[in-house]
């Protein structure tokens, strides 16, 4: 599970803090703040932190952040282990895996979630809908690039990856200012849900 990005526990938590923490004290006397650019092109579409960066050269009045994991908590051992035994995708994998992913969670909510005022959950009437969407995003992108990225199988791989992440803490997605929105396949708003 841990072979390529995305999970808990191939993020660079660290690298992550530290820019959380140089946005959320920038001021006008200190700005020009690098922010890491991610390539999901490289390396045949699975992607790879890119050379280049974004330099932040203002202030900012809002900072979004998008990612995988992040609104996702980990569970404590037994709930955890109830949905892993029933989860059609999770339970493939073995109980250690699904142990690392949890701790590897623990980590990334004890190191970045006291930045955020908010989240925004996306949540979809099914998680089947990630395929194609996945499938899309991909198309899209090799439309622009020339043809650079996985094909319609490596993606299907790809996103089979995160489907014991979705089954288990799907519904972890909780902040004390939390707006959930669920969409339908085709990405239309169906119900909107705020904490």
């Amino acid at each position: 599970m841990l072979q390529g990005r995305g999970l808990p526990g191939t993020h660079d938590v660290d690298l992550l803090s530290e820019t959380l923490a140089a946005v959320s004290t920038a001021s006008e006397s200190r700005i020009n703040i690098p922010l890491p650019i991610f390539d999901k092109s490289q390396y045949g579409g699975f992607g790879d932190r890119s050379s280049e960066q974004y330099v932040m050269r203002e202030t900012p009045d809002v900072f979004i952040l998008e990612g995988w994991s992040l609104g996702y908590r980990p569970l404590s051992t037994d709930p955890l282990r109830k949905r892993w035994q029933t989860a059609k995708h999770a339970s493939l994998q073995s109980w250690e895996s699904m142990e690392a992913i949890n701790r590897n969670l623990g980590t990334i909510v004890e190191k970045t979630y006291g930045f955020f005022d908010a989240h925004i959950s996306l949540h979809p009437d099914s998680f089947d809908n990630i395929y194609d969407w996945r499938t899309q995003q991909e198309h899209a992108m090799k439309a622009k690039n020339g043809g650079k990225g996985m094909t319609d199988e490596q993606v299907i791989a790809f996103v089979d990856r995160y489907m014991p992440v979705y089954e288990l803490y799907g519904d972890t997605t909780r902040h004390e200012h939390c707006l959930t929105i669920h969409l339908g396949k085709d990405r239309s708003v169906l119900s909107v849900d705020q904490v």
